[in-house]
């Protein structure tokens, strides 16, 4: 009677399945997604690679200029800029020649440029402080290792002003003496040690008092300072640069004049001749004793130098003045006043240029 009995959970022959007629058609559409889902994540994963490739990239490049600005910082400076100790045979890089007409564009304020005024190491200190007009203080306008003497003299113009030296005089009978010395009396050397709250040094050594038979006034009007012809000319003050402009000097010797407003002193125009090969433009701001603006000019093969009777090398130098402008922002070129507060304002010089400052 058991053996008879039918279990419910006993197996009965599986029910025919029923598929629907357009299976076919639904199975190739799953494979179709499949293969599209497939594709599309490939190619999500492609693009995420890439991303990742390129992240790691600019993460390289930028790790490695960091790796060489901290070793040119640390080890030397940049080889297109000059540091103020340094001669330099040629402007640094960015540097404009200076016109050989006498078409000058006079300009103040903001540089359209800064690529050359700005070439100075900051971990540098600026050339040493040589002399001053009241607070205004003057850094020496050539490398202190480069500097032959300096000598101060007469002016040729009543706008000139009067500067103090904050080195004493030499002992001329001395001087003159020992022309062809290595060491002269008055050979000059930096402070040793910096001032506190970035002070400049002041220059040690001692300078010369030049008269000049023609000229009246006391020698404290200009400074003639000696270097060889080539060597950098840095900015005497911190300012803007007002005016650059081509010249005869005496007359017949092509020469170049440097125009600078000093910070605070809109009364006040330095002035730098003798120079060659200026590389700066109206507007450009300069540094004092840190941005170099020019080069040494030789003139000694067709002008006797004054100073060239107590240096040896026919005594080659810049000329720095003071001049009082009559109108404050307002230089005077040719007996005309132009307004240096005009950015881009073109003077056509049609007479024979001045004689020197």
């Amino acid at each position: 009677m058991r053996g008879d009995f039918e279990s419910p959970i006993a197996e009965r022959p599986e029910a025919p399945s029923v598929r629907p007629v357009d299976a076919p058609a639904a199975d190739r559409e799953e494979r179709e997604r499949r293969i599209r889902r497939s594709r599309s994540e490939r190619a999500e994963r492609r693009r995420k690679q890439k991303r990742a490739n390129a992240a790691l990239i600019a993460a390289l490049v930028v790790a490695s200029a960091a790796l060489v600005a901290i070793a040119v910082w640390k080890f030397g400076p940049d080889p297109g800029g000059r540091r103020p100790g340094d001669l330099t045979d040629s402007v640094v890089p960015g540097a404009m020649a200076v016109p050989s007409t006498a078409t000058v564009t006079i300009a103040s304020g903001t540089s359209a440029s800064d690529a050359f005024a700005n070439t100075f190491d900051p971990n540098v200190e600026p050339t040493p402080v040589f002399a001053s007009y009241r607070s205004l203080r003057l850094n020496l306008p050539v490398p202190y290792t480069a500097l032959t003497a300096i000598a101060y003299h007469q002016a040729s113009s009543e706008k000139a002003l009067a500067m103090t030296s904050l080195l004493p005089n030499a002992d001329m009978s001395k001087a003159i003496k020992l022309k062809t010395s290595a060491k002269y009396v008055f050979s000059t050397d930096a402070s040793g040690t910096s001032l506190p709250d970035g002070i400049p040094s002041v220059l040690k050594g001692e300078v010369l008092r030049l008269w000049r038979s023609h000229r009246t006034g006391a020698t404290d009007r200009c400074a003639d300072v000696g270097a060889k012809p080539g060597t950098a000319v840095f900015a005497p003050v911190t300012g803007t640069v007002l005016l650059v402009r081509p010249y005869d000097l005496y007359g017949k010797y092509t020469d170049y004049e440097l125009h600078i407003k000093p910070d605070g002193w809109p009364e006040i125009d330095c002035v730098l001749i003798h120079i060659d090969k200026v590389g700066v433009k109206p507007g450009d701001r300069v540094i004092g004793g840190a941005t170099q603006v020019a080069q040494v000019r030789l003139l000694s093969d067709r002008v006797p130098h004054q100073l060239g009777e107590y240096v040896a090398g026919g005594g080659d130098h810049t000329h720095l003045q003071l001049n009082k402008l009559a109108v404050p922002g307002k230089i005077e070129i040719e007996g005309k006043l132009y307004d240096v507060s005009k950015p881009g304002e073109t003077i056509t010089v049609t007479a024979a240029p001045p004689k020197a400052p």
